[in-house]
């Protein structure tokens, strides 16, 4: 059996709470009290954000009043190692689900997730999840910015460099485009050439036919003898020359 590798690239935890304190909103007036949390532990650290993303989702409370429930249901925000303003209890909270804290009793085990994570960490830049994470991030930073907030310097790092991340993959995306439309330039005229030459190996159908039925009835005619005299036919029709099927 082929082995099978396992790279992990996040583990995530999805959980309902009671009895947490509120948080203040992010976005807004007002206090965030949770009732669900989730929190994903990336494989690879991510330069600006850290390794753990806390999204935490709830009701509001303005001044005494609950604010109306979304359409898509709770309130939430999102809260990132590598950012400041996480409550000192959703800190304790990510502490207490960390796959990587406590380490494994197993030395055999601890050996392989080692191995596992770092070539996960050889991996993850690349990896759709990590992407999705980073864009979060980028939202989150945006909507603050939005809303006047000042941004603190690790955020402003952050900030920068998740926009340089993400013009370095749209530079890249638009050098894989111009060099798949360069390929697919130079070989459209050959894969038109290709079906002209199958449309032509196509249209010996009959001739090959008439010859084969002809060789049924000589038998001075030897198999080898047929073959000889079918083949220039068909590569004179891949090439594109007339030739007869005279045999």
């Amino acid at each position: 059996m082929t082995a099978v590798d396992r790279i992990p690239l996040y583990h995530s935890v999805r959980y309902a709470v009671r009895g947490l304190p509120a948080v203040p909103t992010q976005y807004g007036a007002g206090d965030l009290h949770p009732s669900e949390i989730t929190l994903t532990y990336r494989a690879a650290p991510d330069s600006g954000l850290g390794r753990v993303h806390a999204y935490v989702a709830g009701r509001i409370w303005v001044d005494g009043v609950e604010t109306p429930l979304l359409p898509g249901g709770l309130y939430g925000q999102h809260y990132f190692d590598g950012l400041d303003g996480w409550p000192e209890w959703l800190a304790t909270e990510a502490q207490v689900h960390d796959p990587e804290a406590p380490p494994s009793a197993d030395p055999t085990e601890t050996a392989r997730l080692t191995t596992e994570l770092d070539r996960a960490r050889a991996l993850a830049d690349d990896e759709e999840t990590l992407r999705y994470l980073r864009r979060e991030g980028l939202l989150v930073l945006l909507a603050r910015l939005q809303r006047g907030r000042t941004l603190t310097a690790a955020e402003a790092l952050a900030l920068r460099q998740h926009v340089e991340a993400e013009i370095r993959e749209a530079n890249t995306a638009r050098e894989v485009a111009r060099g798949n439309r360069r390929h697919v330039q130079i070989l459209a005229p050959e894969l038109a050439a290709a079906q002209a030459a199958i449309e032509r190996v196509r249209a010996l159908r009959d001739p090959i036919a008439a010859a084969l039925e002809q060789a049924d009835y000589r038998l001075d005619m030897r198999r080898g003898d047929l073959a000889d005299s079918i083949m220039p036919v068909i590569v004179a029709a891949l090439h594109g020359t007339e030739t007869s099927t005279e045999t």
